[in-house]
């Protein structure tokens, strides 16, 4: 069986062996190579043939780890991270990349650059998810400080200038959910001016992800900041549909590339979201449910049929926030309630740790208010509005980072708002990709 490895075995040979070998045996197998090859093989197998099976997943790419040293350790280490943050497993997530975004790579070697730089990227989400918001900041900043050295020669300048897009994109996105908005409004003007800058060199029908990444950060804090701009203003003066990029078509991307498969999907989807909060501020309802529709559609895609994803149930709750408002109370209670069971949360668990929890708890107490304000609106329902009210109240008040210090009623208006309560409250600008909730002024 040795002698099946050492000559670059194909996805179908290792697909097979893996089904007929005990997991030492599969040690062995792998032990035996460590070629660029192998790692390949073990990637797109996990891709594409561990959907669904993620113990399967793990499994795999800790027997490449335990053989593996230098670039092909490195990939398998990005690899399981994007195999945990599906799990939504933020700490083992953080495992994985952090010691990769620390490493000392020599100035010029631009695949051990791409490689940190998307540790980089994929560390400031987790950590930011997982609220550990000073490590965040001081990553995204080391980060952005290091792109000239990853990519110094001229002839790297296309490199230089994604990276240094992306970079700053991610240090937008942990400014503004820590709460310094002057800071991250500051750097979103020069983030839209490059990203703008860097569309029009492109000649592609549609953006590149990373720049529509960028542009839906910037229009978080132009939400966040500048709440009574139009829409078509929020959304940066530019029809937003043209900013979303095309969805990926079989064979676009190989299925070993650093990032996954359908990351262009999953920032689409970011980017609906926004545009779809843009509109919902000026209560361009139909607009906004129209947008959060077709960002539903790509999350459910992303995550398989019959999704139980939390990001499928943050965008079903932003959906049932716009019916409430809209004045369809019985759909959006439905959405509310399967929202709260895709995030996995549960007025009667005592528990306010964060570590219990597969989203922010801005996001948590967010969702848990929102459902208690429509649960307020209906008949004999109190009691299940006052358990998520307490549940709300008791996430928010175990977060200690902006914007805690103001109280949720404040912040999301009151329970009685959708029976008709005063409502001016700035509400809460949700991220997709953090699974976050971020502030306004």
């Amino acid at each position: 069986m040795h002698r099946i490895w050492r000559s670059a075995p194909s996805l179908q040979a290792f697909r097979s062996c893996l089904a007929v070998s005990r997991p030492y045996q599969s040690c062995r197998l792998f032990a035996s190579q460590s070629s660029d090859q192998m790692v390949d093989d073990m990637i797109t197998f996990v891709r594409t043939g561990c959907q669904g099976n993620t113990q399967q997943a793990i499994d795999i790419i800790n027997t490449g780890l335990a053989h593996q040293t230098g670039s092909g350790h490195t990939r398998l280490q990005l690899a399981m991270a994007e195999v945990q943050a599906a799990k939504c497993n933020w700490t083992a997530v953080i495992e994985h990349t952090l010691p990769v975004a620390e490493l000392s790579t020599t100035s010029g070697d631009s695949s051990a650059a791409k490689m940190q730089l998307e540790a980089s990227l994929v560390c400031v989400r987790a950590l930011l998810t997982s609220g550990r918001d000073a490590d965040a900041i001081a990553l995204a900043k080391q980060a952005e400080q290091q792109v000239e050295t990853w990519f110094p020669d001229d002839a790297q300048l296309q490199a230089r200038q994604q990276a240094q897009m992306e970079a700053n994109t991610s240090l937008l996105a942990a400014l503004h959910a820590t709460g310094d908005l002057k800071a991250a409004a500051s750097l979103a003007e020069g983030v839209t001016e490059s990203a703008s800058r860097l569309a029009r060199k492109t000649a592609a029908s549609a953006p590149d992800a990373y720049i529509t990444a960028a542009h839906a950060q910037a229009m978080a804090i132009r939400l966040a900041t500048a709440r009574q701009m139009p829409s078509e203003e929020l959304a940066g003066g530019t029809d937003s549909n043209q900013r979303v990029p095309g969805t990926l078509v079989s064979g676009e991307q190989s299925s070993t590339d650093l990032r996954p498969v359908h990351w262009q999907q999953a920032v689409a989807a970011h980017y609906l979201v926004m545009d779809a909060q843009a509109a919902a501020n000026q209560q361009q309802w139909n607009r906004a449910e129209e947008q959060l529709s077709k960002a539903l559609n790509l999350a459910e895609e992303l995550n398989g049929a019959n999704s139980q994803s939390p990001q499928v149930g943050v965008v079903l709750g932003m959906l049932g926030h716009i019916y409430a408002r809209s004045k369809r109370i019985t759909l959006a209670e439905g959405l509310h309630r399967q929202a709260v069971k895709l995030m996995k949360l549960d007025p009667e668990c005592g528990s306010s740790s964060r570590d219990t929890l597969l989203v922010h708890g801005s996001l948590a107490s967010c969702a848990a208010w929102r459902y208690a304000q429509l649960l307020h609106a209906l008949p004999k329902r109190n009691t299940e509005a006052s358990a998520w009210q307490e549940f709300a109240a008791r996430h928010w008040q175990a977060m200690n980072v902006y914007p805690c210090s103001t109280e949720l009623e404040k912040l999301l208006g009151p329970l009685d708002v959708l029976k008709g309560g005063t409502d001016d409250s700035p509400g809460m600008i949700v991220d997709l990709t953090l699974l976050r909730g971020l502030p306004c002024c």
